[in-house]
């Protein structure tokens, strides 16, 4: 027994994987995009991705665009996040370094070794 199934290829919009869909399915998919059918259902490439069939290309560019929005915020989210991160270490650095130092003057006054080339040169 021999069963022939017509496959239509598609490439998934978000990995680019090519995948086979039953020619029936990519078929019924299309007229529900086509009568705008508000909860028309996906398919997924192997990968998992949600691929629709979008009505007009002006919709398939507009998802794109906000896809693309959504993923420059979430690194421009992260960008921020580490340079919050830097600005503090460098903030903790700079105030070792005057801990240090006053900690350097101060045992200078204890043993009485604060000389005018200490003070000129900040110890």
């Amino acid at each position: 027994m021999t069963t022939n199934i017509e496959l239509r290829v598609m490439i998934c919009y978000e990995c680019g994987i090519h995948f086979g869909v039953p020619e029936s399915l990519a078929r019924y998919r299309i007229r529900d995009e086509e009568i705008e059918i508000e909860e028309s259902e996906s398919i997924h490439c192997p990968n998992g991705h949600e691929n629709r069939y979008v009505r007009k290309q002006k919709d398939f560019d507009g998802a794109m665009l906000k896809k693309q929005n959504d993923s420059m915020r979430d690194e421009l989210v992260q960008v921020k996040h580490l340079a919050d991160q830097l600005q503090a270490k460098l903030e903790q650095q700079e105030n070792a370094k005057i801990k240090e130092k006053d900690t350097k003057t101060n045992k200078a006054f204890k043993t009485g070794k604060r000389t005018l080339t200490n003070i000129l040169s900040g110890y």
